[in-house]
């Protein structure tokens, strides 16, 4: 039940720079009608042809892995929840780089209610503590940081330590001031591009973005409005950002600059002639792949169909659109490396001499003798920016650098 085609149609439009294409999907499929899938989100796995999605179960949310594209498109491999909480959905999955291993982490939930850090591990998935609403996000230095709303308004970015499943473990974190603005009354939307130091906030009603960097001492900067979106899908290549989005009736690509929002294009995606019947059907769900994975060297778009109004019980519909495409038609910026997982701060800064014999990387994470050079945030310890790193003491920094070292030689986790 796979369609293999791709065409790239250009369609003549009054502007020269706002190029307009139609895309069709390299592969289309169902999923597995025993797998019991419930509910239409998707949270692709960085670098695979894989993504998790929500099946049925008892009580709480169930996980399974479905196979995207090639001559098992559609399998489902369920997953066995360890422990925690399992009451909602995890997404942004990225890879990060532990003592004993590589492993995949997301976040579950948000709002008011709090988020969930979610942890797969092979055939296995947990969710092992629950914190404020969050979102996970790996700087230009490779380390993890998680970036929130605080209590007093401004954003706090902290890099996390190991091991990430014992519980938040902020090691320092810079505060990026919001000045007061009209189009931001309240807290709207935070997205920090995998690989970058950028923080972007977009109002409550996805009409203003502004930008900032926890690299600098800067907050954010000026608010600028953004074309009518419905959807927020970001990422980063090379030194652009982008904004994908619906735009009726296909996507709109939007670069996000440091003061102006600059249109890229906008683009249709059809369906091949042998996809699988889905009468009724509309997009209803779209994920930006943006690591290349097998078939995929430019990464993917993952869309969903179904019929939501249920006057037909086919569907849904997945299909997979080659990035490549895209960014050829439009003219855009593209990243092909596979991205490196995540790192976990040692605990020392950067400042004072490194973090031990694994760098904070262990396992399969790369690290060296020493943390990746460059900043950790901020600059450095000495640019003035909010920061915090435990004790100032001499004698606080020598317990750190041994405790660090330490458990760096550890061979095996302590048990989930």
């Amino acid at each position: 039940m796979r369609g293999f085609l791709v065409v790239v149609l250009f369609v003549a439009v009054s502007s020269a720079s706002q190029a307009q294409v139609i895309v069709t999907a390299r592969e289309t499929w169902v999923a597995d009608p025993d797998a019991g899938i419930n509910g239409l989100d998707l949270s692709p796995l960085p670098g695979q042809n894989k993504a998790v999605i929500q099946l049925q179960a008892g009580l709480g949310v169930g996980l399974g892995v479905m196979q995207l594209g090639g001559e098992d498109a559609g399998a489902v491999i369920p997953l066995q929840f360890t422990g925690g909480l399992n009451t909602s959905f995890p997404s942004d999955l990225l890879r990060v780089a532990e003592p004993s291993g590589v492993f995949f982490w997301g976040v579950s939930g948000g709002g008011i209610t709090g988020s969930a850090p979610v942890l797969l591990h092979g055939t296995t998935w947990s969710s092992p503590y629950s914190t404020d609403s969050f979102i996970f996000t790996r700087g230009s230095d490779q380390y993890l940081r998680t970036v929130k709303f605080s209590a007093s308004g401004s954003v706090d970015v902290s890099g996390q330590t190991w091991p990430l499943s014992g519980g938040p473990k902020s090691s320092r974190h810079v505060t990026i001031v919001r000045p007061a603005a009209p189009a931001f009354p309240g807290p709207g939307s935070l997205f920090s591009p995998l690989g970058s130091d950028l923080v972007y906030e977009f109002a409550p009603g996805l009409d203003f973005v502004r930008v900032a960097s926890f690299a600098s001492d800067a907050g954010f900067g000026a608010p600028y409005t953004l074309p009518s979106v419905l959807g927020l899908k970001v990422l980063r290549a090379q030194q652009a950002t982008y904004l994908v989005t619906i735009s009726s009736p296909g996507f709109a690509v939007i670069e996000l600059g440091a003061s102006a929002a600059i249109p890229q294009g906008t683009f249709t995606v059809a369906l091949p002639a042998s996809a699988p019947p889905c009468a009724g059907c509309e997009l209803t769900t779209y994920e930006l792949m943006q690591e290349g994975f097998p078939g995929y060297s430019s990464g993917a778009l993952l869309l969903v169909y179904a019929n939501l109004s249920l006057t037909s019980p086919a569907g849904p519909v997945f299909a997979l659109v080659d990035w490549g495409d895209v960014v050829g038609a439009l003219s855009l910026s593209i990243d092909p490396n596979q991205q490196p997982p995540a790192l976990l701060d040692p605990g020392v800064s950067p400042d004072a001499g490194g973090g031990g014999d694994g760098g904070g990387g262990g396992g399969n994470g790369g690290g060296g003798s020493r943390p990746p050079p460059g900043p950790f945030v901020a600059g450095s310890a000495n640019t003035g920016c909010s920061m915090t790193v435990g004790g100032s003491a001499g004698a606080a920094w020598i317990f750190l650098a041994l405790l660090a070292a330490a458990l760096l030689r550890r061979r095996q986790r302590p048990s989930r």
